[in-house]
């Protein structure tokens, strides 16, 4: 009896482990690319590639992030601290305001960056063939 019962717990266990998610779809962003999401408190944020879109309340709906953002080229957008910062095609752009103001840096040569990061108070961008690092910006 204690077999059959254990066969059934692991049975039971096997089941609950292998069942599907539930997913459930979201309002505001169908048939717009996703490049990258980005979270800061309770307010997620994605770049598309060409917009920035925000939600407050878990992705449940997208607002357009209406801002003073000079690009509408915008890949990534990451989260580091009090700032944002969004890498557009030849230019990174910072704000520590959620947004209303942003300081454009341009990227060395104009070039195009495959990726960045920020380390304290330094950002660091890899384009095609070097890494290359700015301590030189101001922070608004």
């Amino acid at each position: 009896m204690q077999k059959i019962t254990i066969f059934f717990i692991l049975v039971f266990i096997s089941l609950i482990t292998t069942l599907p998610a539930q997913w459930l779809p979201t309002h505001g962003l169908q048939g717009v690319s996703h490049s990258q999401f980005a979270t800061k408190g309770d307010t997620v944020f994605c770049a598309t590639g060409t917009d920035l879109y925000y939600s407050t309340n878990s992705g449940l709906f997208w607002l357009p992030f209406i801002t003073s953002l000079p690009s509408n080229t915008i890949y990534d957008i990451e989260v580091f601290g009090e700032k944002i910062v969004a890498r557009g095609r030849e230019k990174i752009y910072v704000t520590t305001d959620n947004g209303n103001s942003w300081q454009a840096i341009p990227t060395p040569d104009n070039s195009y960056s495959n990726e960045y990061f920020m380390s304290d108070n330094s950002i660091f961008v890899l384009d095609y063939s070097r890494l290359l690092r700015t301590d030189d910006f101001p922070i608004i």
